[in-house]
This record gives structure tokens, sequence and C-alpha cells, in this order.
């Protein structure tokens, strides 16, 4: 097992197969409020009707979702055995199609995060960027056609680079207010796990019990 740490806010672990020394329980006092998990399940989640049941049950308790490839990822057997669970994030993940010396196919994901390089955040204002530049268009138009050297145009960048700045306001990240709060996030992963749940165990009373959720 391997962790990442790219923010303290969220953890990737890489995961060894349930028949190495780790096994799924052994995870969860490592899971966080935003966690994404990588790795050889060695468990399809559409074949493997006990052990399915198992890991999507101790998903389940952890909020994760499952996010598949669209294909099978061992290529000695037509199983998708290679995937992720996250909570509160949302990722894009595919099997890579190109010669390996492993018996599974890599997966490739894409998951967001925020850098701890920059703590500030910016907003420019265009509106009044574009009102100052009409304003100021005669002026510079008329420097720029009586144009002799460079000089004019260096002078014309600078402003424009002067004038951006002015009118761009810079905010601490930390103080930042998602639009949707993490509870809510949690909530929507929970709501994902049992709907993939109940899409392969095709269960009337699961489907009526996540339309309670979803509409309450």
């Amino acid at each position: 097992m391997i962790f990442l740490h790219y923010t303290k806010y969220f953890r990737i672990i890489v995961y060894a197969p349930q028949s190495k020394t780790w096994k799924w329980i052994n995870l969860s006092s490592f899971i966080t409020d935003n966690t994404a998990i990588f790795g050889d399940f060695n468990v399809d989640l559409f074949e493997d009707d006990a052990l399915a049941d198992e890991l999507l049950s101790w998903a389940d308790s952890h909020f994760l979702a499952p996010y598949t490839t669209d294909g099978p990822t061992s290529l000695r057997s037509d199983r998708n055995i290679d995937y992720a669970f996250t909570n509160g994030n949302t990722i894009d993940i595919q099997s890579y199609k190109g010669a390996t010396k492993s018996d599974h196919r890599p997966i490739i994901s894409i998951v967001p995060f925020s850098s701890n390089k920059s703590h500030k955040g910016k907003n420019t204002h265009w509106k009044v960027f574009s009102i100052f530049t009409e304003f100021t268009f005669s002026f510079w138009s008329k420097q720029i056609n009586s144009l002799t050297d460079w000089a004019s145009y260096d002078e014309y960048v600078r402003f424009i680079a002067l004038l951006s700045l002015r009118c761009t306001t810079y905010f601490d990240l930390n103080k930042y207010r998602s639009a949707i709060p993490p509870e809510l996030r949690s909530f929507l992963s929970y709501i994902r796990a049992l709907s993939f749940r109940q899409l392969k165990l095709k269960c009337p009373h699961l489907r009526k019990t996540i339309k309670i959720l979803f509409f309450k």
C-alpha cells in the first residue's frame, strides 16, 4: 500500500490485492473525508457475487463510490478487477491500451485536487478592463499609427499589463467557500455507491431506498 498526500485534505491510496498482506478492513483507519483508493482488488464487481457484495458493503460503510473502466483490465481473463473507490471527488478513469509487461492493463486516472503551492486565488474584472480599453482606444490608436520605433508599442503592452493587474483582486483560498458543501458531496458519493450496487443486484427495495434518500 502506498500513500500520496497532495494536500492535507486529499489522500490517494494505492492498494495491493487481498491475496497479499493487506485486506480491505485494514484500509478503514486511513480513509478520510477526501480519499481515493486505486488498485488491483481482484474482484469483478459484476461477476464475483459474494466477494463483490462484501467489497461493496465495505465501500458503502465509508461512503466510497466505485469508478470502473469501460472494459476488462485482466489480460488472463475477461474480468474488470482494477479500478478505484473515492468519496467527495469525481474522477475520470480508463485502462491503458498499449503494450505492458504485466498481466493487468494499467489504469489511468485524472484526480482533481488543489495544490499547496499557492494560497491565493484571483479574480479579474474583465468588464472593467474592457471599459478602460475602449475609453483609451483612440489615444493608443494614434500613438501606434504614428509609430517610428517600438517604444510606443512597448508602452501599450505595459499599459495592458498594468491595467489587467489593477482590475484583478486576490483572496485567501482558505477563506473560499465551495458551492457544494463537503457533507453534500459525501451524500452524493453515497447515493452513487448505492446506485451502483442496485444496478448490479437489480434489487427493487434498494431502488426504492435510493429514491427516498435522493428526494427527501
